[in-house]
């Protein structure tokens, strides 16, 4: 099972485009279409069961699909979200927090929050989770209740007084795999709620809160360069030197990165790392040692254990999957 869910993580992609089978009507356009306009620049989005015939009313989940190639106006809803960023990234504004969000990122959204997306000049695909409050007095309500911090958010027991929760699961393939099975779930529900759609976002919750990496800031512009700077350089270069080259203490360097994405510099650097392997195992014949050292492990076993850690197989087994 741990070797399926770290497969995920390579095959994801292709697999949401593939289940990912939404119906034209509930694209952003018409979302808008049955939205009230509070002034002449933001929107409250309701009775989305009206948004298409295929998507029954009584029903406290929605899954729709948003087509990104303009920006979005600021709207709030009237219950909560999870916008999913399944192709592409966006820039997610919240309550005027600018975040960019890239493929595989999420972001809990609560009723009180105002939210605007802008286009970033790639065509985007961005799942919307919509879950009615009346859920999480039924079926979650356990989880509701529960003393954990994203069932506290839920609750409006927010420390930050944020109305949002970023998570970057890019990486996360456990948290990739319930993704997509909750996309397949619908799907092949015929775009109805069921009782394992909702057993998925129960699973999806749980995951969420024992990963134990989000933020209530996300990742803003300065957030953004920090951490390009640091996987471009991280492999070879220390974090203070990544630091200092932004006028920053090393610590100072590692703490704002943490507060904005909820990760480690350490756990950043070696994501990276890891990603510029998979690119190699999956695109040249170089020798898997070879791959090691150029993706800068001094250790070719090291990186054997935390190739294994990370995919469930070694890098061999990798790339003989890809023949």
């Amino acid at each position: 099972m741990r070797q399926a869910e770290n497969s995920a993580l390579v095959t994801v992609t292709s697999e949401l485009k593939k289940h990912t089978v939404l119906p034209d009507a509930i694209l952003p356009q018409t979302l808008l279409k049955y939205s009230r306009r509070l002034t002449e620049s933001s929107y409250v989005i309701q009775n989305f069961h009206q948004i298409s015939e295929k998507l029954p009313e009584a029903e406290n989940i929605y899954i729709l699909g948003h087509d990104m190639n303009d920006d979005f106006p600021e709207h709030r809803h009237d219950y909560y979200e999870i916008c999913y960023v399944c192709e592409g990234e966006v820039l997610n504004i919240i309550d005027g927090n600018e975040i960019y969000m890239s493929q595989g990122e999420l972001a809990i959204v609560n009723p009180k929050g105002r939210q605007a997306l802008r286009y970033l000049g790639k065509r985007s695909l961005l799942l919307n989770f919509c879950l009615k409050k009346e859920l999480f007095s039924r079926t979650l309500k356990s989880f509701y209740e529960d003393d954990n911090p994203v069932s506290a958010f839920l609750r409006g027991e927010i420390p930050e007084g944020r109305n949002y929760m970023f998570f970057s699961a890019q990486q996360d393939g456990q948290a990739q795999a319930i993704i997509s099975n909750i996309i397949q779930e619908y799907t092949q529900a015929g775009f109805r709620q069921t009782y394992a759609l909702e057993a998925y976002f129960i699973l999806l919750f749980t995951h969420l809160t024992r990963m134990g990496e989000y933020s209530y800031y996300g990742v803003d512009k300065k957030t953004l360069e920090m951490i390009e700077e640091l996987k471009k350089r991280g492999a070879t270069e220390s974090i203070a030197s990544v630091a200092r080259s932004f006028g920053y203490h090393p610590g100072y360097f590692t703490l704002y990165i943490k507060k904005h994405t909820g990760r480690s510099c350490k756990d950043i650097v070696q994501e990276s790392k890891l990603l510029k392997a998979l690119d190699e195992l999956a695109h040249t014949d170089y020798r898997i040692n070879d791959i090691a050292a150029d993706c800068g492990y001094t250790s070719a076993s090291h990186f054997y254990r935390i190739f294994r850690e990370t995919y469930g197989m070694t890098p061999g087994e990798y790339r003989r999957r890809l023949l």
